[in-house]
């Protein structure tokens, strides 16, 4: 799906898209294209019940005296309460509203909106943002759809008199998109396909964006100790592999610290011999989003090219049952030289996380110091009122990564 700004609507508009807030005001173009409709626009608002609540949509086909094929009149909700996630919130709703309608072409009018959160040239890119996630689509096994069912928004133009400051805040936000695009692909694989060497050649993509990249084989593993993570392989055909990405944008001539990411990288969990439910089964190729959380984040710093230094380290294995499986009641020696008794292998992901984040901490990279490590991992299990990390708008991980 193309996406552009522009300074006026052109000639082959398709949908229009425009803004009405809950107080009732129709800025800018949304008051001209009622008038030119007769009033048409604001009697089919009020047919339908439409409160302008945040991305609600009220759909307006062939309105009269109007060349555009429909008018999407776009709920903005309190304006000085819509902010980045309302935009993209709103772009993801036209998006998923037109996408498979038969439109071709979507333009979004936010000349006039005034009073929001955010500046004009944000609001136009955090729109265009919310469209280029909802667009996502994982089509690669799709073998038959029906007509209906395919995609056809092939482009959306976003008028701004701020085309250039626009396009500048879209190309951060696509980098972003793209590293979104990159774990959400990971996570969509099946097993068969994304087993540890198969996602190892996926990470090692990340060269062609600057970013160093190590990979440690089974036999490697043994030498250095990851024990806990080897148990957890054992029982697999699949060799492991430990791989190792590192981003450094500080350009700094004594180098910083860096902030380790760690993330599971179960390719597919069968819950080993503590075997797991059948129901559901099949999700368990997701087990390695922490890893693609990691993957997908060192490329989208290396493509905006980010002034911080951070390394990211995945522990890939996959967790199967057989002859040679790890047991329950096993005793295996992790990478600390802490000894770890195994009750249930249907836990394994704290195997790998306590192997993969103990390396960081004594030899990732070159024995220097580290300011922070974070794990990510797709935790199914965890206790009631356990807490989890999170990315709170107070950015401060965000500062944590680039305090400059």
């Amino acid at each position: 799906m193309i996406i552009s700004f522009v300074k006026r609507s052109p000639a082959d508009a398709g949908a229009i898209a425009v803004f009405v807030s809950r107080s009732g005001q129709w800025p800018g173009v949304a008051d001209a294209l009622n008038r030119t409709s007769g009033g048409q626009l604001q009697r089919a608002c009020r047919t339908t019940r439409f409160s302008a609540a945040v991305a609600e949509i009220c759909d307006v086909l062939a309105p009269s005296g109007i060349t555009a094929s429909r008018v999407l009149i776009v709920g903005l909700g309190e304006p000085r309460q819509a902010g980045a996630a309302e935009f993209e919130r709103i772009g993801g709703t036209l998006c998923a509203h037109l996408l498979c309608s038969g439109e071709t072409t979507l333009t979004v009018e936010t000349t006039g909106l005034e009073g929001t959160a955010l500046e004009p040239a944000a609001i136009a890119a955090r729109i265009a943002f919310g469209a280029r996630l909802r667009a996502y689509r994982f089509d690669r096994y799709r073998t038959a759809e029906s007509e209906l069912s395919k995609p056809t928004l092939a482009k959306v133009s976003v008028v701004t008199r701020l085309v250039n400051a626009c396009q500048s805040k879209f190309n951060r936000l696509e980098a972003v998109a793209a590293g979104v695009f990159m774990a959400r692909d990971l996570v969509s694989e099946p097993g068969n396909v994304l087993f540890p060497k198969a996602l190892t050649a996926r990470i090692q993509t990340l060269t062609a964006n600057g970013v160093r990249v190590q990979v440690l084989g089974e036999k490697k593993l043994k030498q250095l100790g990851f024990g806990a993570l080897l148990g957890v392989s054992q029982g697999s055909a699949h060799e492991p592999q430990v791989v190792i990405c590192e981003y450094d944008g500080t350009r700094a001539k004594r180098p910083r610290p860096p902030i380790v990411l760690a993330g599971k990288g179960v390719t597919f969990d069968s819950g080993g011999i503590s075997i797991k439910p059948s129901a559901g089964l099949e999700t368990l190729k997701q087990d390695m989003g922490g890893a693609a959380s990691v993957v997908g984040v060192i490329k989208t710093l290396a493509m905006r090219k980010a002034r911080c230094h951070v390394v990211g380290i995945c522990g890939l294995v996959e967790n199967m049952p057989s002859g040679s499986a790890q047991r329950p009641g096993d005793v295996v020696t992790s990478l600390s030289g802490k000894t770890i008794e195994v009750i249930n292998t249907y836990a394994e992901g704290r195997l790998v996380l306590c192997d993969i984040m103990w390396r960081p901490a004594v030899a990732v990279p070159d024995g220097r110091g580290l300011r922070q490590t974070l794990d990510l991992a797709d935790c199914r299990h965890e206790k009631p009122g356990s807490q989890r990390g999170s990315l709170d708008h107070r950015r401060t991980l965000h500062k944590a990564i680039c305090p400059g």
